[in-house]
């Protein structure tokens, strides 16, 4: 340690993780898989600690936003499927692909890019329902499910959402619609058993219509959600003490 470092740290509660992940089974029950975000640094909490306990407790899967995060759980020998949310360029998509990770592509460009790499990946879509964040918008469905089901060597494991405004039950519900619409035409164009996820920790507490086949958790499993949230079910705080 630095002897000029300020003296104080940030004590984290994997119990209180550990409980938070058996509230999330007991909400979305035993067939729904749950994708424990850690996305980054498990929000301040510690990657690979974090990660660990998720996999301990009972998740099916991780999800992160950095290709460093993959390399890092994998090293510390993380073995459950991790989802990388959108968040690389077309030209990275080789390097992506020679790592253990299912890549969520979410515009024309990246699709190209990991189709035409001539090797098997699996890969989620983004769907954009209103979030205006990056994934393919109504009007690109049709063309992108065409291109991905013409292209022999791309798996379309799953459609994945994520909701603007969870606190708006109306604007949520419509964004859901908008959802469903998107899983039709995936099927429409030849997809089937292709896991559906749009449930992030806010659905998942108010929405259990929206828990579908797969959920991705973060916050409420790190006891980090703020009132009306913090109120439905009984989290613990990861950060014990600083």
């Amino acid at each position: 340690m630095n002897a000029l470092a300020r003296p104080s740290w940030v004590e984290i509660d994997l119990g209180a993780v550990a409980h938070n992940v058996g509230l999330a089974r007991g909400l979305v029950g035993e067939y729904v898989r749950i994708y424990g975000v850690c996305k980054a640094n498990a929000m301040g909490c510690g990657l690979v600690p974090i990660a660990r306990t998720y996999a301990a407790s009972g998740v099916d899967a991780l999800a992160v936003s950095d290709p460093a995060d993959v390399i890092a759980l994998r090293e510390a020998g993380l073995t459950l499927p991790i989802l990388l949310f959108a968040s690389t360029l077309p030209e990275q998509a080789a390097e992506v692909a020679a790592l253990d990770v299912i890549p969520v592509v979410h515009d024309l460009p990246s699709l190209t890019a990991f189709a035409g790499l001539g090797r098997p990946v699996d890969v989620f879509f983004k769907i954009d329902c209103g979030m205006g964040r990056l994934g393919f918008s109504e009007h690109r469905w049709d063309d992108a499910f065409a291109r991905a089901a013409a292209a022999p060597t791309l798996n379309l494991t799953g459609l994945y959402t994520h909701m603007s405004k969870p606190e708006d039950r109306d604007t949520t519900l419509e964004q859901a619609a908008r959802f469903g619409r998107a899983c039709d035409a995936a099927q429409m164009a030849g997809f089937h058993g292709f896991e559906r996820v749009a449930a992030s920790s806010r659905v998942v507490l108010g929405y259990p219509e929206l828990h579908l086949s797969g959920v991705d958790p973060g916050r409420m499993l790190l006891g980090m959600l703020d009132a009306p949230w913090n109120t439905l079910a009984p989290m613990r705080p990861a950060v014990r003490a600083v």
